[in-house]
């Protein structure tokens, strides 16, 4: 801890954990409600396909209005300050929140999703940059920058995206992942302890990136005696053992396997930012061998991977997701600070073998959950968990494949 840190910039930082955590789930809780919700507003004469269709509505402008309340609320609080401003962004999200709770006319509470979203937008851009201040890295972070995780744009220090805007876009990412998968548990009926899940994913990720491995043991400790407490207290409210496994199995596949992330652009495991091009690399390689999968696998597929557990993975697709990885690696990587040809070759075996796990591994879960979607954040993609099931297994592989071939 910088000496020049204040004891108010340290409570900055469980404050604002809670803050995003809050925030998360109220996202969850309006995917949850707007079947019983939606219909009232549009006065008893909505099909499925109408409710779908406005709750993907609502989320577009839901992000449009956390864009903008970011660079907003930023720019006010590099001007005005950032307490004031950050307890401004509370009021202002929860005012508008309780009035949604009031309207009758859908684009009443269209506009006020939209504020509700600036609000939050505004409170995430200023907390990361109170974060920012309390972690005592060199210099103060700019709060219009960390603004810009809203609208996850990168911005660039002497020609290199900032490894500590990253962190944060990553910390927000895992939190809401694991808030969103969570949600589905308790959709299926069982009852994992969400705040133990999530704050624990949120702490690794912070004490990851300013403590390297070693933060890891750690964290993974008190995640568990907390789950086991939580339970503890609860005893004849719900099934130990399911809710210890279900808290568990979520903290470990998306807190620990993402935090690897967290752990490759850590300047305690790689200088220089050397690590920032490691998971630019994995991140890469990651995309083309879905991309190729996808599109190999709709054209030629014909024979089923799994068929138990996935319908629409096949044996041409995971060939040609293969193939279209090492020719994207082979092509693209070299030219990216610290990559080689063999080590891009190297991360695309790697990356075609695990990043299929990790795609059928979601596939089992969303299975034994008996849903066909993580949730609903990305309009006709799904949740933000069905985006990164690959990438989740990708990255613990190029973190040790790094270390393995001295890369970086």
């Amino acid at each position: 801890r910088d000496s020049s840190v204040t004891g108010g910039q340290t409570c900055a930082l469980p404050i604002s954990s809670l803050g995003w955590m809050f925030d998360a789930f109220e996202g969850q809780l309006f995917n949850i409600t707007r079947g019983d919700m939606l219909p009232e507003l549009l006065k008893g004469q909505a099909t499925d396909a109408d409710i779908k269709a406005w709750g993907d509505k609502f989320s577009a402008v839901f992000l449009l209005g956390g864009t903008i309340g970011g660079w907003l609320f930023s720019s006010m609080a590099d001007r005005f300050g950032r307490n004031p401003v950050m307890a401004l962004t509370i009021l202002f999200y929860s005012l508008f929140s309780g009035l949604s709770a009031c309207v009758t006319e859908l684009w009443h509470f269209g506009v006020l999703r939209f504020l509700v979203a600036m609000g939050v937008g505004g409170e995430w851009a200023v907390g990361a940059a109170l974060v920012a201040e309390a972690i005592g890295a060199t210099g103060a972070a700019s709060a219009k920058e960390m603004g810009k995780v809203m609208g996850w744009l990168g911005p660039k220090t002497k020609g290199r995206v900032d490894g500590k805007v990253l962190s944060g876009k990553v910390t927000a990412a895992l939190a809401a992942a694991i808030a969103e998968l969570f949600a589905a548990y308790r959709m299926a009926g069982t009852r994992p302890a969400t705040l133990i899940g999530v704050m624990g994913t949120i702490i690794l990720a912070i004490a990851s990136y300013n403590r390297g491995e070693t933060a890891l043991g750690l964290i993974i400790f008190m995640v568990v005696t907390a789950t086991f407490l939580w339970f503890l207290a609860t005893p004849s409210r719900m099934d130990m053992l399911d809710g210890v496994a279900l808290t568990m199995m979520g903290f470990l596949w998306i807190g620990v396997l993402g935090n690897f992330a967290m752990l490759t652009i850590s300047p305690v495991n790689f200088k220089e930012s050397h690590g920032l091009g490691i998971l630019f690399g994995a991140l890469v390689a990651a995309v083309a061998n879905d991309t190729g999968a996808l599109f190999v696998g709709k054209s030629l597929g014909r024979r089923k991977l799994a068929p138990t557990v996935s319908q629409n993975k096949t044996v041409e697709g995971l060939v040609g997701g293969a193939l279209v990885t090492v020719i994207v690696c082979a092509v693209f990587l070299p030219f990216l600070h610290p990559w080689s040809v063999g080590g891009a070759i190297a991360l695309a075996l790697v990356t075609s073998v695990v990043g299929p796990m990790g795609d059928l591994f979601e596939s089992l879960v969303k299975r034994s959950l008996g849903i066909k979607d993580m949730g609903a954040i990305l309009p006709g993609h799904g949740g933000l968990v069905d985006r990164i099931d690959g990438i989740l297994f990708v990255l613990p592989a190029t973190y040790y494949l790094a270390h393995i071939l001295n890369i970086g």
